[in-house]
């Protein structure tokens, strides 16, 4: 960060967007603080996001630095942010996806509360106010109070529960334990796990941010099915990627004892379930079961059992 650099900087991340590119960009721009860097990004996305994105930009009058950019290619949700943390200069990042909604108080809020601790903390949270895909308001979500969080080993007994679209975070961690790691997509529990064994998190109580419930970067008609095989194959490889990264970051940290069983355990269950989905009869459901012996001997053979019920 420079000497003329603003202390903060949102970096919204789009792709396929142009339905609500416009609101979430103005959302941005429309800041009421003290100026700040602004990147509207949009990676490579087939449809007018970031025509979109450039119209917000270049319409802006105003104290913010604002520019609009493109991603030479697609880069997934991991491989964008890690672009724009690097093209940014804020010490304070405030992530904001192109579906969601920043209310005009959200930065000059994080920043009084970033700087009334001293600018210690390493993750500041809010809790976030759910909308439909169309709009319409729904519930309040509440996150845990990341102050609570004080160690690697009261992360390890019990994660609290996040959602990234809220949280902003310093420059400083990934100074300390660097860019995302490949397939790295959803960064939640990575950057409080950093935050926490840093110089620690902070939960606001107040919801500055809409969130879309679902997303819509890829909202199209899809069966049940399609949607349920598409969810599954996000998730087995978010977990072998949060695996990787919070590892890596445990050693970086000092605390890979702390936290080896409890990554153990996580991912051992992980991969449980995933065998399983291929177990055909009893006896092999039971092997599976006998091959992941750092858990509760109880939980997964219980598991086994009922996986075997729900096939027959």
């Amino acid at each position: 960060m420079t000497d003329s650099a603003p202390a903060v900087s949102i970096i919204l991340f789009a792709y396929n967007q142009a339905a609500f590119a416009r609101e979430a960009a103005q959302s941005c721009v429309n800041q009421d603080c003290e100026p700040i860097e602004i990147i509207l990004s949009d990676d490579s996305s087939s449809d007018d996001t970031f025509a979109i994105l450039q119209e917000v930009a270049a319409s802006y009058r105003g104290p913010h630095r604002v520019r609009a950019q493109r991603t030479p290619r697609n880069l997934g949700i991991g491989g964008h942010v890690n672009m724009l943390i690097q093209a940014s200069s804020g010490a304070l990042i405030v992530p904001a996806a192109g579906d969601d909604f920043s209310e005009p108080d959200r930065i000059a809020t994080l920043l009084a509360a970033w700087r009334a601790a001293d600018c210690r903390p390493d993750l500041i949270a809010t809790h976030i106010r759910e909308m439909s895909y169309t709009g319409e308001p729904l519930e309040l979500r509440r996150v845990d109070a990341l102050q609570d969080w004080r160690s690697a080993e009261q992360w390890a007994a019990r994660r609290p529960y996040i959602v990234g679209a809220g949280h902003a975070f310093t420059r400083r961690l990934f100074d300390r334990f660097g860019l995302y790691q490949d397939g790295v997509f959803c960064e939640d529990q990575i950057n409080t796990f950093r935050a926490i064994v840093s110089g620690g998190a902070l939960t606001l109580d107040c919801a500055p941010v809409r969130w879309r419930v679902g997303g819509s970067s890829t909202h199209i008609e899809r069966s049940e099915a399609e949607i349920r095989e598409q969810r599954a194959r996000r998730h087995r490889a978010w977990m072998v990627a949060e695996h990787a990264q919070l590892t890596a970051d445990a050693a970086v940290a000092g605390v890979s004892g702390q936290v080896a069983a409890h990554l153990a355990q996580h991912y051992g269950a992980f991969l449980m379930a995933r065998d399983l989905v291929g177990a055909q009869g009893l006896a092999a459901h039971l092997r599976v079961a006998g091959a992941y012996p750092q858990l509760s001997t109880a939980w997964r053979y219980r598991r086994a059992l009922q996986h075997w019920w729900r096939q027959r």
